[in-house]
């Protein structure tokens, strides 16, 4: 049996300039990442483990709330409401050696890409890095940040969630034009949007320029 715990993740969540992570307390063996996420709104992180290679417990895509997902949330105090453990192994997966992380602005679960100035963020920490520091979420208007959507062209009528879009923002390389995805110096870390079409238009919500 998958012995649990070994993974704790907790963060201090900010809507102001303050800089104080809280962590909570946790079994001795166990690990702790802490981070510190700058939004204009309160949301949810999602997370999920990667096993072995290239397994994604990935149990926990949008509507967060929706599903038997692992998850947690920040308040408008700045403060991470609950507690998450990942098992440090799954059968027939292997071992924890990455962890990946989903923010989705918006109240509780309420995240709606179509809404809002503030996008989504998704990056992975591995077992090296405990304090993945500041998380700045892209906001319109402010370091290049737009919202990305577009036309869907067809010859008939198109129903509410014909399509479901998922965008992630990946680093540039030759022969892409450079945008390098954004970094805290701890972790790289890209836009992303989760969401279903809306009669003939798709969105990825808000974003940053980028290769996606």
């Amino acid at each position: 049996m998958a012995k649990r715990r070994a993974v704790l993740i907790t963060a201090a969540a900010l809507v102001t300039s303050a800089t104080t992570a809280l962590v909570a307390p946790s079994p001795a063996s166990a690990k702790t990442f802490t981070m510190t996420v700058n939004a204009p709104v309160v949301g949810m992180i999602g997370v999920a483990g990667v096993y072995g290679p290239g397994h994604y417990d990935v149990n926990y895509d949008i509507p967060p709330c929706s599903l038997n997902n692992t998850h947690l949330n920040w308040n408008s105090a700045g403060s991470l409401v609950g507690n998450t453990w990942l098992p440090d192994s799954k059968p027939g997966w292997g071992t924890l050696n990455k962890v990946r992380f989903e923010l989705y602005p918006g109240p509780g679960c309420n995240y709606d890409p179509w809404v809002g100035n503030t996008g989504g963020v998704h990056f992975e920490a591995d077992d090296s890095i405990w304090n993945i520091g500041q998380v700045n979420l892209p906001v319109v208007g402010q370091d290049g940040a737009f919202r990305a959507d577009g036309d869907i062209i067809s010859t008939q009528p198109i129903p509410d969630g014909r399509l479901s879009v998922h965008m992630f923002q990946l680093p540039t390389g030759y022969p892409d034009p450079p945008a390098p995805i954004k970094s805290n110096g701890i972790v790289e870390y890209g836009a992303f949007a989760s969401s279903p079409s809306k009669g003939d238009r798709w969105t990825g919500g808000v974003v940053w320029p980028g290769h996606y």
